[in-house]
């Protein structure tokens, strides 16, 4: 059933130690429907799952099994009951002991599974203007969704669950305007929670940041001409990467420049559909519609492999949750698993990256040794200069 590919496309160059090595690919399609979403989890007892939808509203739960460094994926449970058009989104929380599935589609849903009982528990009625991309928050507090209205619409996540309400706790934005863009495209969480970003679409569209806990918005970020199609928030930093069908992927560091990119990754030669960081920060690996996966050194945006999984468009990849394998998957219907190997990071890569180091602890406990007196040692040169007189 499962075919392993040895890919050796990886130069033979500097970056030799960065080696990304296809190890899974399916005989035949995974998706009757080509797959337009993807999102990694991992249970509460530890298992790790793939989680695909497709444009005719499928989505499927594959298991990762891996062993010697070679992985492939089973079928564990197709979402029941499934969307009436197609997924465009697929997001995982950890809430009560379960893992909770949000599926969002563009019949106007959407729905939320609960893993462990696999069954559907929810199906949140938002229409059509307003649910392109729903995104839990990373405390499993909310549930956020946008779409074409331009608003961003927060629920409480436990009164959703729960049935008291189906109505928004808030909305934040000023809904559609002529200098944000024509459609509300993407969300992204910042890591604790407090802070989310919402792309929109059309001619040089706006990338917009909120303060949840304050309801306003704080920034407005320019750069992209194209629809944006995907943003993430680099876990640690205030940072943000945006790829667009300009075809380019925009680098925001938002302590320095408060309203446009201070970078750019160049080299796809069509849209850029997703992108992803990799979990040490080293990397950053996009897709497009130009058939090319790409991965980024992360801080000075070089390219440095370019991999061609097979011959259709490509609309997401992603990162597992230890970062040892990538998923891709494209129009076709086929899902695309890579081994991934990255060199160890160095004390001085870990400090650039605030990233502690773990002897940081052991010098930080260890008590500094007494300072000596000098007393002593000054009466005693001071006899020694009176017995000398």
């Amino acid at each position: 059933m499962f075919e392993d590919i040895d890919d050796n496309t990886v130069p033979k160059n500097k970056y030799s130690s960065f080696d990304y090595k296809l190890v899974y690919k399916d005989t035949s399609p995974s998706h009757d429907h080509g797959i337009w979403c993807l999102t990694w989890a991992t249970t509460p007892e530890g298992i790790e799952i793939l989680l695909t939808g497709d444009s005719d509203g499928q989505g499927h739960i594959w298991k990762l099994k891996s062993k010697r460094g070679y992985h492939k994926l089973k079928n564990i449970w197709t979402l029941t009951p499934r969307a009436n058009l197609a997924i465009v989104s697929l997001d995982t929380v950890l809430k009560n002991g379960d893992t909770l599935i949000s599926a969002s589609s563009i019949d106007g849903y959407i729905r939320i599974y609960s893993f462990t009982n696999k069954k559907m528990l929810v199906k949140l009625h938002v229409g059509h203007l307003n649910n392109y991309e729903s995104k839990f928050s990373p405390t499993g507090e909310f549930l956020a969704t946008s779409g074409q209205d331009g608003k961003l619409a927060l629920y409480h996540l436990s009164e959703v669950l729960s049935g008291e309400t189906d109505k928004p706790y808030i909305k934040l934005g000023e809904g559609l305007q002529p200098e944000y863009g024509t459609i509300s495209t993407c969300l992204s969480w910042g890591t604790r929670g407090n802070e989310i970003a919402q792309g929109f679409g059309g001619v040089n569209p706006k990338l917009l940041t909120y303060d949840v806990r304050d309801q306003k918005q704080t920034r407005i970020l320019n750069g992209t001409s194209k629809h944006i199609r995907k943003i993430i928030y680099i876990p640690g930093h205030q940072k943000i990467l945006a790829c667009s069908e300009d075809q380019r992927i925009h680098f925001y560091d938002l302590d320095q420049y408060r309203t446009r990119a201070c970078g750019w990754y160049w080299g796809h030669t069509s849209w850029v559909t997703s992108i992803d960081c990799s979990k040490d920060q080293l990397c950053v690996v996009s897709c497009s519609f130009d058939t090319y996966l790409k991965i980024w050194t992360f801080k000075s945006r070089e390219n440095i492999i370019t991999l061609k999984p097979g011959h259709h468009k490509l609309w997401d990849v992603g990162y597992n949750s230890t970062g040892n394998v990538l998923a891709v998957v494209d129009d076709g219907g086929w899902i695309y698993l890579y081994a991934v190997k990255h060199p160890k990071k160095t004390n001085k890569q870990k400090e650039e990256n605030n990233i502690p180091n773990k002897n940081d602890n052991k010098k930080l406990n260890k008590n500094p040794p007494p300072r000596k007196s000098t007393k002593l040692k000054d009466a005693l040169v001071i006899n020694k200069e009176e017995m000398l007189g």
